[in-house]
């Protein structure tokens, strides 16, 4: 990928500060990814993202001259000395700018794009998109990790070359900037997992959620193939000609027949579409990614991909793990095997969290939850949340509840739902509790919002062991 200044400058309606207009540059660093190294020759963008508190603004004053030829910068951007660099161009608003530039190098060079949106299920679902991908041998660049708003889009764009394919997850901090960045990425292959209650904070109106993460039908190229999930009834007014739907009904394209195991191991499911039959075998945990590995079979399949590669890159798929997402996973720690599922707190994800808990555990165990911001929203269902762990009670032999915003509802959660329920406020106390309290070989399902980092329990469990 290569770029000149004033293609830049014309894309963007930005102002050449100083510089040349025939500068070519080699790379786009945008600078979304934590400790990622700079290629040479790059025209550096920082990033801010005031939703989580990052800005890397000052990096402008350290980064080395000599790999960094070219700032784009806006003006909100002050007190910042850009004196020492080659080029410097100045626009109104740097997100906007960013995606000007995304769009114009995906239409000059028509990459094949995928995206995977939805409420839940998307990292995982474009995590075994570019698998496949991988199996079937034709090159790509995915959204790394769950990065999935304009700066993840457009990281991924910027890092295409000729002839790769896209596979971009598709999700925003506010739904009214999804057509922006749909009309961004354009894409030729649209994957739409499900529409649920996810943030309540900001999108109270599943309609309104399917209404515009459906806006990047709009902005498609051919094919222009479209794979939603056909059980959910806030996508079904969506499906039309040029739709493939999947879920476990049987009216769908594809759909799930017969689930011959699910456990600690994995599942084994079989899988009927459009006359055909597919038995498959995944490593993942949970039946929630048997619904997961439907739609990216009918995806995947609508590529035209042969279905051997497609079966072996689900199959040899085994999930997600880093310091930042993970696929719900098992991990033995001490005497203890923990159910780890601690990222994104949501209703929907809770409940089916529970499922693959109570068929792992057999005999139940302990649920770690800790507090949720978004259990303040005056449009979040507390009684939803009550009702669930009321359905999975008998799973539930005791109930640990991390932070103090719990405190409110103790009395009705130990009477209700478990009577060895403890609230403790930190990581230290948890572990300490799970050390003195919670009996050998117990499984422990913790569950929670990624502030509170609940996987340093299972560090400080592994270092005092």
């Amino acid at each position: 990928m290569a770029i000149t200044v004033s293609e830049i400058v014309k894309v963007t309606g930005g102002e050449l500060i100083q510089g040349r207009e025939d500068y070519f540059f080699h790379n786009i660093f945008y600078d979304v990814i934590k400790d990622q190294n700079i290629p040479k020759n790059s025209l550096y963008i920082p990033y801010i993202n005031s939703y989580r508190n990052i800005d890397t603004t000052s990096k402008i004053a350290t980064i080395d001259k000599s790999i960094v030829t070219g700032l784009l910068i806006d003006k909100g951007i002050k007190d910042i000395d850009f004196s020492s660099y080659p080029n410097v161009i100045l626009v109104d608003n740097l997100e906007e700018g960013v995606l000007k530039i995304a769009h114009y190098l995906r239409e000059r060079e028509d990459y094949p794009i995928i995206a995977v949106t939805g409420s839940s299920g998307k990292t995982t679902s474009k995590e075994l998109i570019a698998n496949i991908l991988e199996s079937t041998g034709l090159p790509y660049k995915k959204t790394l990790r769950n990065i999935n708003g304009y700066g993840g889009a457009a990281t991924t764009i910027f890092s295409l070359e000729k002839n790769q394919w896209g596979v971009l997850e598709v999700g925003v901090n506010g739904l009214k900037r999804l057509p922006l960045l749909a009309k961004t990425i354009s894409p030729n292959y649209l994957l739409v997992t499900n529409i649920y209650h996810t943030h309540f904070d900001k999108f109270p109106r599943l309609e309104e959620v399917a209404k515009y993460k459906l806006s990047l039908a709009k902005f498609m190229k051919e094919p222009q193939k479209k794979v939603l999930c056909g059980d959910n009834p806030y996508l079904r007014e969506y499906i039309d000609i040029n739709t493939i739907t999947f879920g476990l009904d049987n009216t769908n394209h594809y759909y799930l027949d017969t689930i011959l195991s699910s456990g600690e191991k994995g599942s084994s499911f079989i899988v009927r579409g459009k006359g055909k039959t597919y038995r498959i075998k995944t490593p993942l945990i949970g039946k929630h990614n048997i619904v997961n590995i439907i739609g990216v079979l009918a995806l995947t399949l609508e590529l035209g991909l042969e279905e051997k590669g497609v079966i072996k890159g689900i199959e040899n798929f085994s999930g997600i793990s880093d310091d930042y997402y993970s696929t719900i996973s098992l991990k033995k720690v001490g005497k203890w095997t923990f159910l780890d599922d601690s990222q994104h707190f949501n209703l929907p994800a809770l409940k089916v969290g529970l499922e693959t808990f109570r068929d792992i555990s057999k005999e139940g165990g302990v649920l770690l939850l800790s507090y949720d911001y978004k259990f303040a929203s005056p449009n979040f269902n507390i009684e939803e949340l009550f009702q669930i762990l009321l359905q999975h009670k008998r799973s539930i032999k005791g109930l640990i509840l991390m932070g103090e915003g719990w405190k409110k509802w103790l009395g009705f959660i130990s009477k209700e739902i478990c009577p060895f329920t403890v609230c403790l406020k930190s990581k230290e106390e948890v572990a300490i509790y799970i050390q003195e309290k919670i009996i050998d070989d117990t499984v422990i399902y913790m569950k929670g919002d990624f502030h509170h980092h609940l996987r340093g329990i299972i560090n400080i469990l592994e270092e005092n062991s």
